[in-house]
């Protein structure tokens, strides 16, 4: 924990932890699979920039973003990495990714079109997979529609097509999961018999990589699991990658009945003690922490004191033995006594477990470790 209060707010990132959780899906799933490492979302709050480096240095094939803005971002730092933005890809963007040598998703002929005149115009190629919707019905062309636009899109000049690609939603493998991937052997069939080598085929996420094994394909492609994410049917316990925390700036004793914050929605039952930190909902803790939310400080655990404000939260430290200002607190992740899973918080919030990583506001400085190095980034003063 740092001694430096940077503050009073900060997020801690393993970055040794990240290199060990991609080498631990390397080892399960062998050399024959490429990795997609996905960095969309500020590497799920995590940071983009740190985390891409770290990825591709440990070995990832394609570094995976969600929009092409994403990926224009990082191609600064990473000049020649594999970056792929599996996302929408406006119109006013696609030169740019073209120049840059973004890997784009498209779902249409006439988009190849585009792509193409743009890469002849540059003098190089535009390399794209093609997304198929085989029944999540987010982005993608259906399958009925491939039949006209895969060889119009397959036989498009200056287009170098990296791969083919679904998502699965994951409900249940006997049918809907493994209705789409029936669809998309059909499109597997298609393609082989319009290319010479078919492109790297995939579909699995973090859960499908290691709940269907046999659905891995060519690449899989994980974001979760890389940042401490459990997947139950992984042969391997992910390291926690991130720690959110403050120090407690001020502390006041209230007696039985006095109301705190807002509303004053939280009323003490006996004489309280409560810790104001410099975090709150413009940070990443929802106001609904304060149904059933819990932090952790000085290995204990504690109770959210009324609704957590924009830029500050209360919290009641009454049995917290010792309790002090400049006490760390931890609000989300790291690992022993004084840490909060994710899963718990995602609960309290009525959330999934990726949200609560992603929440983290961009005023929260993020220190980094990695080998024993300590380096700090504050987006707001860098």
């Amino acid at each position: 924990m740092l001694s430096q209060p940077l503050g009073g707010a900060w997020q801690e990132i393993d970055l040794d932890a990240l290199h060990f959780n991609l080498e631990s899906v390397r080892a399960a799933i062998g050399p024959d699979v490429k990795i997609a490492a996905v960095v969309k979302a500020d590497a799920y709050g995590h940071g983009i920039i740190e985390c891409a480096r770290v990825l591709y240095e440990s070995g990832a094939d394609v570094i995976a973003t969600a929009s092409v803005r994403e990926a224009l971002y990082l191609r600064k730092t990473l000049p020649d990495a594999p970056l792929w933005a599996m996302g929408y890809a406006s119109d006013d963007l696609l030169e740019n990714a073209v120049v840059n040598n973004i890997a784009l998703s498209i779902s249409g002929a006439e988009q190849a079109k585009r792509l193409s005149a743009l890469a002849e115009s540059h003098n190089t190629l535009s390399h794209v997979h093609l997304k198929i919707d085989t029944g999540f019905h987010r982005l993608g062309m259906s399958v009925e529609d491939a039949d006209v636009a895969l060889p119009a899109i397959m036989s498009t000049p200056r287009l170098a097509i990296d791969g083919i690609f679904t998502h699965l939603a994951l409900i249940d493998k006997e049918h809907d999961c493994a209705q789409m991937i029936k669809l998309f052997n059909i499109i597997r069939s298609s393609a082989a018999r319009l290319a010479k080598e078919l492109p790297c085929l995939h579909a699995a996420d973090s859960i499908a990589a290691f709940r269907y094994p046999e659905w891995r394909l060519g690449m899989i492609r994980i974001g979760a699991l890389l940042y401490g994410n459990h997947i139950a049917d992984a042969p391997f316990t992910p390291r926690k990658v991130m720690r959110l925390c403050a120090r407690i700036v001020s502390l006041r004793s209230i007696s039985a009945g006095e109301g705190v914050g807002y509303d004053e929605s939280y009323r003490s039952t006996r004489a309280t003690v409560i810790a104001t930190i410099p975090l709150g909902y413009a940070d990443g803790l929802p106001r609904r922490l304060r149904e059933s939310g819990q932090a952790a400080v000085r290995g204990t655990r504690v109770r959210y004191a009324g609704l957590p404000c924009m830029d500050q939260s209360m919290l009641d430290v009454t049995d917290v033995a010792g309790v002090s200002v400049g006490d760390a607190v931890t609000v989300l992740g790291g690992e022993g006594a004084d840490s909060i899973s994710v899963e718990a918080f995602a609960a309290w919030v009525g959330s999934n477990r990726n949200e609560p990583l992603a929440m983290t506001g961009r005023r929260v400085p993020r220190v980094y470790y990695q080998g024993g190095v300590v380096k700090v980034v504050d987006p707001l003063l860098d």
